[in-house]
């Protein structure tokens, strides 16, 4: 009796799940119905283009992306929502969870290498994110980057495959390419020794790694020495609009690492032979040269 309008303002009030839910379980929601605009619509696909269109920011509009609203609105919910790790690969003495799940403690040694997987995947526009390490043992043996693929049930990964026993994982990673995969850069990474330029193609055994590139610097020359230990700041600036990764060091811009980045990625953090606690957090998309 409301008509269509004011059921879909009334719903609007609801979260996402409950939006979803709502289309699963009533009829009314999840059918689809001829709109004034000619367009095959449900009144869960209407309700969702509507709070998008009301309730989000030019820059949440420049990163979402997708035909189905309702999908656009649940990337919309991880956007706001904070940064955290959401998958761990490494032995469980190696590399755990602090609280919150945004902060994790590393203790690693020998040939084991730990690898920490961001929350949100990252399609189209700019996305920021400093990691924080704080204590750390040894400043010349991590990596941050991004990385496009997600697996279980390894006591020891590098993303990289940088090593001939990671080689192995090449067939694996390959067994789960989707669409979304960019062409050739699957995994970029900035290597806190020298601050080079590690980068993959899962599809290429005999790359070369550890480019340099204008502006890079090692990590530890900007860290803060506590006694015998550092405490660094690292932003990484991905911007899939120019396909380019950039690196700040305290907030300072060093230049852009790499080009040439295509398709979907995620925040990674990656190490060996060191000790310390890391912290990931989202943040807004810093003016670059390139803007």
């Amino acid at each position: 009796m409301l008509g269509s309008d004011a059921t879909v303002h009334i719903a609007s009030f609801l979260g996402t799940t409950d939006i979803a839910c709502l289309g699963r379980t009533c009829g009314h929601f999840g059918k689809s119905y001829v709109w004034s605009d000619g367009q095959m619509t449900s009144l869960v696909e209407e309700l969702a283009g509507r709070v998008i269109d009301c309730n989000t920011t030019d820059y949440e509009k420049s990163v979402l992306v997708g035909e189905r609203k309702m999908k656009m609105l649940r990337e919309l919910e991880l956007l706001r929502s904070p940064l955290y790790f959401k998958q761990l690969i490494g032995n469980s003495n190696a590399i755990r969870y602090s609280q919150p799940l945004s902060t994790i403690s590393v203790s690693c040694s020998g040939d084991e290498y730990v690898t920490a997987i961001s929350s949100h995947v990252m399609r189209t526009g700019r996305h920021y994110a400093t990691i924080c390490v704080c204590g750390l043992s040894n400043p010349d043996n991590l990596d941050f980057g991004i990385k496009d693929w997600d697996k279980q049930g390894l006591d020891s990964f590098d993303p990289l495959c940088c090593f001939r026993r990671h080689h192995e994982h090449r067939d694996q990673l390959l067994a789960e390419r989707t669409d979304e995969w960019g062409d050739d850069l699957h995994c970029c990474s900035y290597y806190s020794e020298g601050g080079t330029c590690y980068h993959a193609n899962w599809c290429d055994e005999d790359q070369d790694h550890g480019d340099e590139w204008e502006g890079m610097e090692p990590l530890e020359e900007t860290g803060q020495p506590v006694g015998d230990m550092y405490n660094v700041k690292l932003g990484l600036l991905l911007d899939l609009n120019s396909g380019t990764l950039s690196v700040f060091k305290d907030g300072r811009l060093l230049g852009v690492m790499k080009e040439g980045l295509t398709g979907a990625y995620c925040w990674c953090f990656g190490s060996y032979m060191a000790t310390c606690e890391v912290k990931i957090e989202r943040g807004i998309p810093p003016a670059t040269r390139n803007n």
